[in-house]
């Protein structure tokens, strides 16, 4: 490969400035955050006060801390969090942050991106790369379900959840986070982590049904299903006292066919039902009693906070 000549050096030299002024600006809207875990991630300003970050960068719910850009150690509080988008939401009084605007058209395959963040030791650090693939509804984890994750090819690194990924002009496209898939930084589209900053903002955390139930996939052999198809539902291995099944009269032992009017084959299928059943509203289970096979219908309940069961 020969010498650039002048106006090719010349373009490149304007694209590097351009970039590296994206990622100035861009980082004023930046913060570390200290949430207690080993290694402190990004936050990316949102509100005069407020900064988003994943869920899993905070680990603690009192003691936490943000860093500004301009290097101002500010006390947080933890507003709330969503463990169905893997988001936390704090206020730091102080702040004066300014939010970047959100994209404007919607995200597309091959767009190049930028991710701003602040490295474990308060650094900026920056990545450019691809939107690589935009899908959903994408399942992240047990019974979590996504409308839209987007996928680039930016590699993890330190303090990178958290962190805003933005167009090459700056408009911000969603928040990073390698906490719903170990290892795998994916992105909260804007207009999802919009919607959890509503809700935690105004009830302080995002309401999520709840049961009350330990559940395990199970198939039932002929003489109980009847010939229904199909052959496998969950029965119950664990009540929460006084929780919603149990109120409704569920036993240890029952075995789940149908939810809703849905087939239930394994966990996920109930789980993924109450992401989108409101809480107090009624769900009809189909439920197999021995060979004894009754209707049961259960008030979704509010699910507390880290319940481990459905």
């Amino acid at each position: 490969m020969g010498p650039l000549d002048a106006g090719e050096s010349s373009t490149l030299a304007r694209v590097s400035r351009e970039l590296a002024a994206l990622v100035e600006r861009v980082g004023r809207s930046t913060v570390l955050v200290d949430g207690g875990s080993f290694r402190p991630g990004t936050g990316t300003v949102v509100g005069e006060d407020l900064v988003l970050t994943a869920a899993h960068v905070v680990e603690r719910d009192e003691g936490l801390a943000v860093r500004t850009a301009d290097d101002r150690a500010l006390d947080a509080v933890l507003v709330g969090r969503d463990p169905a988008t893997g988001l936390a939401l704090l206020r730091a009084a102080g702040l004066a942050g300014q939010p970047l605007p959100a994209a404007r058209d919607a995200v597309r395959v091959g767009s190049l991106v930028a991710a701003v963040s602040r490295s474990w030791e308060g650094h900026q650090t920056a990545s450019l790369g691809i939107v690589r693939a935009v899908g959903g509804p994408v399942r992240v984890g047990r019974g979590v379900r996504l409308d839209q994750v987007i996928r680039t090819d930016i590699a993890p690194s330190r303090g990178l959840s958290g962190s805003p990924l933005v167009t090459v002009t700056g408009e911000w496209l969603g928040l990073i986070t390698a906490g719903l898939v170990r290892g795998v930084p994916l992105v909260i589209p804007q207009a999802i982590a919009a919607q959890s900053i509503a809700t935690m903002g105004e009830r302080g955390r995002v309401r999520r049904g709840y049961l009350g139930l330990a559940l395990h996939s199970v198939r039932l052999p002929e003489r109980q299903r009847g010939g229904r198809e199909p052959d496998h539902g969950v029965m119950i291995v664990g009540l929460s006292p006084n929780g919603p099944a149990d109120r409704a009269g569920l036993l240890i032992g029952d075995v789940i066919a149908s939810a809703g009017g849905a087939p239930v084959t394994d966990v996920d299928d109930l789980q993924a039902l109450l992401l989108s059943t409101p809480v107090d509203a009624s769900i009809a289970l189909t439920v197999q009693r021995g060979t004894t096979t009754i209707e049961v219908s259960v008030v979704v309940g509010d699910r507390p906070a880290r319940a481990d069961r459905s």
